[in-house]
């Protein structure tokens, strides 16, 4: 439950640019879904600044390959929905709030999973620890 909370406040975060930043595109002339996708993408960075402790390029594309997910639901229902008639800034709420759950699943049992095998775990550069090296048939002294 801290985990989603935390989440929250860092998403929260990113949902408030990714809903300003799908405002201005609109505004910009873009459509919907284009604006939709690079909202997106930009807030997905925002909230992997406030929420990885690896800068590393590998750890950026790892986080922005679990993204892709929460981003397909998140344009997918604003789209849908304003399709359906619902003011677009409604409808990004809409996607950004379906999106959040699918993101906070993803983020937490696959990209920032504490025993998550070794090419996904992004949150530390410390090596594994001895009884998880032990288990996939590895030294702990190396």
């Amino acid at each position: 439950m801290v985990k989603l909370f935390s989440y929250a406040l860092t998403g929260g975060t990113a949902a408030i640019v990714d809903a300003g930043s799908f405002v201005a595109l609109l505004h910009a002339g873009l459509p919907a879904i284009s604006a939709g996708t690079v909202s997106f993408c930009i807030a997905a960075v925002i909230n992997y600044r406030l929420t990885a402790r690896d800068a590393s390029l590998r750890g950026f594309l790892l986080f922005l390959l679990g993204a892709l997910g929460g981003m397909l639901v998140n344009v997918g229902v604003t789209t849908f929905a304003i399709t359906g008639g619902v003011a677009p800034l409604i409808a990004k709420i809409l996607g950004i709030g379906v999106a959040f759950f699918v993101n906070f699943a993803i983020n937490s049992r696959i990209v920032f999973a504490p025993s998550a095998p070794l090419p996904t775990r992004i949150r530390s550069l410390e090596p594994a620890p001895a009884a998880e090296m032990e288990s996939h048939g590895r030294s702990p002294r190396g």
